[in-house]
């Protein structure tokens, strides 16, 4: 960019004023009314062909289906009979109402509730897309809003967690929603916008409802403007914290009003100790995981290695962009560009903020694959708004290196998604068919984690992974997971799965399109089994 002169705005050109037509270039559906409803309903179309089958069972998702249940039967937020507090209440309240709904309340399969369940999470989804289309129109780029939204609604990194019965997407989209109303609160007059800052607070507070580490990053946001003094007033940024933070607290309360003082808090120390990494239990800096974060990437690169260029290069813009914001805004911004200045700055402390606590976890907390979904949003929002830069360049070959970039990512996510939904990632489905077929009831099973062994009934389940485990409980049949195993995961000692092929049979293998394999083994001839 150093042989422009003059300077070009960093993030855009001039937006249309409210009376002007749609920019040149943008079809018809395009439009700033239709856009959003457009790639809204794409998104959640993606989302939902063969949700069922798309992506393999996850721990996490049985465990919320079987709190959901709870909600739906009025027992509230409980697992397995206990109160549930490792995560705030709302997003459990929504999913307990859909399986009252849906009728699931007194389902005794875990399963069909998880499959159940899995349409919300894409609907948030889709939502995230809906609003992060309005929050970068709203910031004065609605080419960009076009950009951003379709790199959303193909990312594969983000359809994952979409797909599954998680927490992400729901936190997501009411983050989003706490941004767009900063940008527009930041849009309006001195006088005005307060409605904006209260929705603001409202957003913030049930983001912290739904996951607390997407909460932590909205309030970090807020605090780089209110430090910086970009964005909003500091008046309208310190109403909005201090309403949400108000929120907050009111959630808690209700908590402590339900569950306890001492539940409470020992939920809430034992997640802050996971948060600050004094407490390593689960993620890649687990002391014993048998992989790193740079090998899962490194394994991941093809299918998702548009996602892993969207968070890196947004999060370096973002750093920019704020640094920009600092200097020039009080000038008019022109580096910013002249649509809405004060809102981009909105913007880039949001994917600062993501960024820094996703840097905190590989470095120092308890990281796991779902915290990259954190910053995924902001940082494809930047990402359009230096595409929406490079279009509106007068070089054509700007132009056309951004036109090709943006094609070739859509055209490799396409793919991406073509493929995940072709190759089922079904092995649980087919491992609780061939139990039912071939396992008599009432059948000792050793299962290795914890997914199978909630989803697994009418048999007696136990958690053994060394031979003589196996032997004094008389199993007959024990379940592996493979990867899971391998990568440390479970309750196998190491060496276990060597030792089983001296004493079992291999009767039945489940496989999808991840490297995770299903093996059952017949092991009743050395255990002295049911056989």
């Amino acid at each position: 960019m150093a042989d422009h002169a003059p300077p070009r705005p960093l993030v855009g050109p001039r937006a249309a004023s409210a009376t002007r037509p749609p920019r040149a270039g943008l079809p018809r559906w395009a439009s700033a009314a239709a856009l959003p409803v457009v790639l809204g309903a794409l998104a959640l179309a993606l989302r939902l062909v063969r949700h069922d089958v798309a992506y393999g069972v996850f721990i996490d998702e049985v465990t919320y289906a079987d709190i959901a249940r709870s909600v739906a039967a009025g027992d509230g937020v409980r697992l397995h009979g206990e109160p549930f507090t490792l995560h705030p209440p709302l997003a459990f309240l929504v999913t307990g109402a859909v399986v009252r709904l849906a009728g699931l309340a007194d389902q005794a399969d875990l399963l069909p509730v998880v499959l159940a369940l899995r349409p919300v999470a894409a609907v948030f989804g889709a939502l995230v897309v809906v609003l992060t289309t309005l929050t970068v129109r709203a910031a004065g780029a609605q080419r960009a809003a076009l950009v951003a939204g379709s790199l959303l609604a193909l990312d594969p990194f983000g359809l994952q967690f979409d797909g599954r019965l998680m927490l992400e997407s729901t936190a997501q989209a009411f983050t989003v929603l706490t941004v767009l109303a900063c940008v527009l609160a930041a849009r309006g007059a001195p006088g005005a916008g307060r409605g904006w800052v209260v929705l603001a607070a409202v957003a913030g507070s049930a983001t912290f409802a739904t996951k607390e580490t997407f909460g932590l990053v909205v309030l970090g946001a807020l605090a780089l403007l209110l430090l910086l003094g970009v964005g909003l007033p500091r008046r309208r940024t310190g109403a909005v914290l201090a309403g949400t933070l108000v929120g907050y607290a009111a959630v808690n309360a209700l908590v402590v009003a339900t569950v306890g003082a001492g539940t409470w808090w020992a939920s809430r120390t034992s997640g802050l100790a996971r948060l600050l990494g004094t407490e390593q239990t689960t993620g890649f800096n687990a002391p014993d995981s048998q992989v790193s974060l740079w090998s899962r990437v490194a394994a991941n690169a093809l299918q998702y290695g548009a996602s892993y260029c969207v968070l890196g290069l947004g999060g370096l813009t973002g750093l920019v962009l704020l640094a920009l914001t600092r200097r020039r805004v009080a000038g008019g911004g022109r580096l910013l560009g002249a649509g809405a200045p004060r809102g981009r700055a909105v913007l880039a402390a949001w994917a600062v903020a993501a960024c820094c606590y996703l840097a905190y976890a590989v470095g120092f907390g308890s990281l796991e694959e779902q915290m990259f979904y954190i910053p995924l949003a902001p940082c494809a929002v930047l990402c359009a708004l230096l595409v929406d830069a490079a279009l509106a360049s007068p070089r054509g070959r700007q132009r056309s290196a951004a036109a090709v970039l943006v094609a070739a990512t859509l055209l490799l996510q396409g793919g991406q998604y073509v493929r995940v939904r072709t190759e089922p990632d079904d092995a649980y489905l087919h491992l609780l068919s061939w139990i039912g077929r071939e396992v008599p009831g009432g059948s000792v099973l050793a299962m290795t984690e914890e997914t199978g062994e909630f989803l697994v009934r009418d048999q007696r389940v136990g958690q053994w992974g060394t031979l003589a485990e196996l032997r004094s409980h008389h199993v007959d049949y024990v379940v592996i997971s493979t990867a899971l195993v391998a990568q440390g995961y479970g309750f196998a000692e190491p060496g276990f799965v060597a030792a089983l092929h001296g004493v079992g049979v291999r009767s039945a293998v489940f496989t999808g399109r991840t490297d995770t394999a299903l093996e059952v083994w017949d092991v009743r001839a050395y255990t002295g089994g049911s056989r």
